[in-house]
């Protein structure tokens, strides 16, 4: 197949995705279901027939595919985390056949301080990217909008095409910019929408408020991979005078719930995910508590079936004045890393030293701003650990302190401690004001 071919064939079926999306998403609730249970189906079916873990894990509680043919069904299941892929990866966990040299590779951003790596194929990422979009397009975006997102350095939008006609027309604005820059940025630009996560939001609110800066007037502001509280949305959408819409979403999954207009919840994305929300092992009941546990529908190269995203949360039976029928989660607890305050006193979002996982050596991490001038590093060595991998890491840390004088300390260990909740939180400042 020539590159034109292929290029065809990915921009029709990305098409085909999105507005099989687009139409969905207004069916009704027992239509929905039955949709995703007949994906559900044809995934355990080829879980369990082409991937050794599956096979291994149905068979030690002795179950087999025909066993689950309901959404209520999973929780025969026993539920998978991080660490489990990890230590199955690649041979196990990857559906036999695949050469995953020749798949779309992704790794985790490091939430929780366990670097994971990702497998699709080029249908798969097809899909992956059409569900983006399709939130993208739920949220407000036009076509001839300009988007600018906030992001880490590999974070990008491969976008040619469609910017030389001048349709989605994003640009990425690393993260590690000081502040300063992007705010410059963002004035030469005066973007539609930007994207970013809540403690960079915050720290640019709190920044055009103090100089009283204008200029930067975005339509819609998109709160990504944070946890976005309601002192946070208010001062952000105070300061712009913007509509401030979340996302909630995972390297693993992609986009798996959105917020709309009316603001009642996070729409699930249901084309895509099956999320139950488990407490004890069982699903708890509306306006109740408990771990999201995520099945993608749609990734066979890498089946991530009844997998611990490591986040708290609770669906609500409320029905959104959208009309949508996606259920509704009402609201997620979790990725709250805490700001770090340098000597100058200046606040620098977590997320700035907080993408080392691709520094090859580190397996998991946590990083504690013990005082303005201090940060410990609690590392757990991983494959193709050396002492340049410590050195790696004071340099990337440093680097996102913009400069000011602070140690950075490297200390190895076997394990990392987790919360009552069982999440790792991969930065805390002991630092206050």
């Amino acid at each position: 197949m020539s590159i034109l071919q292929k290029l065809r064939l990915q921009y029709f079926r990305r098409l085909f995705y999105l507005t099989e999306l687009k139409r969905h998403q207004w069916h009704k609730k027992e239509v929905i279901i039955r949709l995703q249970e007949k994906r559900l189906r044809a995934l355990i079916d080829h879980a369990y027939h082409k991937v050794e873990f599956y096979q291994n894990l149905f068979d030690s509680v002795g179950i087999k595919p025909q066993d689950i043919k309901t959404v209520h069904d999973l929780q025969k299941i026993p539920t998978i985390t991080k660490e489990t892929v990890r230590k199955n990866y690649p041979d196990n966990i990857v559906a036999k056949g695949v050469d995953i040299t020749k798949c779309h590779t992704r790794s985790t951003t490091g939430s929780t301080g366990i670097p994971l790596k990702i497998h699709q194929n080029a249908k798969e990422l097809d899909y992956f990217v059409s569900a983006n979009v399709f939130v993208w397009l739920s949220q407000g975006l036009r076509l001839r909008d300009k988007f600018v997102g906030i992001r880490h350095e590999g974070f990008h939008v491969t976008n040619t095409l469609l910017k030389k006609i001048r349709i989605f027309n994003f640009e990425n604005i690393s993260i590690f910019n000081p502040l300063e820059d992007i705010i410059e940025a963002l004035k030469d630009s005066n973007p539609d929408i930007i994207t970013s996560y809540p403690s960079m939001l915050l720290l640019l609110s709190e920044e055009i408020e103090s100089r009283n800066i204008t200029g930067i007037s975005p339509r819609i502001i998109r709160s990504v991979g944070e946890t976005l509280n309601e002192y946070t949305r208010k001062k952000i959408g105070g300061t712009f005078n913007s509509q401030i819409l979340a996302q909630y979403g995972s390297e693993e999954f992609g986009a798996l719930a959105f917020e709309c207009i009316e603001h009642s919840g996070y729409h699930v994305v249901s084309d895509a995910v099956i999320i139950e929300i488990v407490k004890d092992h069982k699903h708890v009941a509306h306006d109740e508590e408990g771990e999201i546990v995520v099945t993608g529908l749609y990734n066979y190269t890498m089946p991530l079936i009844r997998y611990k995203i490591g986040d708290i949360g609770r669906f609500t039976e409320a029905k959104c004045a959208c009309g949508r029928g996606f259920p509704l989660i009402k609201n997620i607890e979790g990725r709250t890393d805490d700001f770090l305050i340098l000597p100058s006193g200046k606040k620098v979002s977590p997320r700035v030293i907080n993408v080392i996982e691709e520094i090859p050596g580190v397996s998991s991490y946590k990083t504690i701003q013990e005082t303005k001038n201090k940060i410990v590093v609690y590392l757990v060595e991983g494959k193709g650990f050396s002492s340049k991998t410590v050195d790696e890491i004071k340099s990337h840390i440093k680097d996102g302190c913009f400069g000011e004088d602070v140690d950075v300390i490297v200390r190895l260990v076997e394990e990392l401690p987790r919360n009552s909740r069982g999440k790792l939180r991969a930065v805390i400042s002991n630092v206050n004001d």
